[in-house]
């Protein structure tokens, strides 16, 4: 299954969001989520969507907020953007 386009900018923003703190994705699954790490590596490789509940379980675990994850994703749309029209 592809994700569309704002489930795929969701997920790379979680993964930049939790390298900035120094999250890897077995942390954020185990430690966050109390998941299996496979739960998260499925979104990293944007085979599954983010729930807006794993949204704002992590965005607190990393001491940001689920608008700061939105506001990431936005970001990195405009820089593609930006990239296409050049």
């Amino acid at each position: 299954m592809r994700l569309d386009e704002t489930s795929t900018r969701i997920s790379r923003a979680v993964r930049a969001e939790a390298a900035r703190q120094g999250v890897d994705g077995k942390t954020l699954a185990t430690k966050a989520l109390g998941r299996d790490p496979k739960y998260v590596y499925e979104r990293f490789r944007f085979q599954k969507p983010f729930s807006t509940r794993d949204l704002s379980t992590i965005a607190e675990y990393l001491g940001i907020t689920a608008d700061d994850i939105f506001r990431s994703a936005a970001f990195d749309s405009e820089i593609h953007n930006q990239v296409r029209a050049a």
